[in-house]
């Protein structure tokens, strides 16, 4: 569906729209088209020491799924909100661990609506909170590289040590 309208997109803006977490929307609305990629597209499987990440999951998500089965390199992910697909536009990071550093390949809708397979690290399109792929590229999957570990307590500590670092600098729950 969403590669058909690409193919036939009116010269109309375009807004990708994943969780919502970074976005103010003005009272007369988006201009052009919006696109939120839903429930079909926020799915995290696991392949042994790998994560498969539909760009609608939640990036938190990611980090519980990982910890759940074992796969340590994505507790920095634990406190980042909002979807991967927007954590891929940006490079979201935190710690000096970042998710670009993270991915095997990446699949995306280019502008006129072709498929593209990329392998990130070949073509070095991450550098600190900035991606090179083109604006109008609609991010849909994300394969991401983790290791396995035996005592899932090691990736809990690191995910906890995070968040009370990040609490201390970023008070929650406070106006």
């Amino acid at each position: 569906m969403i590669m058909r309208l690409m193919k036939k997109l009116p010269d109309e803006p375009l807004t990708v729209l994943g969780a919502g977490t970074n976005v103010l929307i003005l009272d007369g609305g988006v201009p052009g088209i919006t696109i939120h990629l839903g429930k079909p597209f926020s799915y995290v499987r696991v392949d042994k020491d790998k994560l498969i990440c539909g760009a609608g999951a939640s990036v938190m998500e990611v980090a519980r799924v990982a910890e759940k089965n074992k796969i340590t390199g994505f507790e920095f992910l634990s406190g980042i909100p909002g979807s991967v697909g927007g954590a891929v536009r940006m490079n979201a990071g935190a710690y000096q661990q970042f998710i670009g550093d993270k991915m095997l390949a990446l699949t995306a809708l280019t502008g006129n609506g072709d498929l593209a397979e990329i392998d990130p690290q070949k073509m070095g399109i991450f550098e600190y909170r900035k991606c090179y792929l083109p604006d109008d590229w609609i991010f849909l999957e994300v394969g991401l590289q983790g290791k396995k570990v035996s005592n899932p307590a090691v990736i809990r500590s690191k995910m906890n040590e995070y968040k009370k670092k990040r609490e201390s600098a970023q008070p929650q729950r406070v106006r």
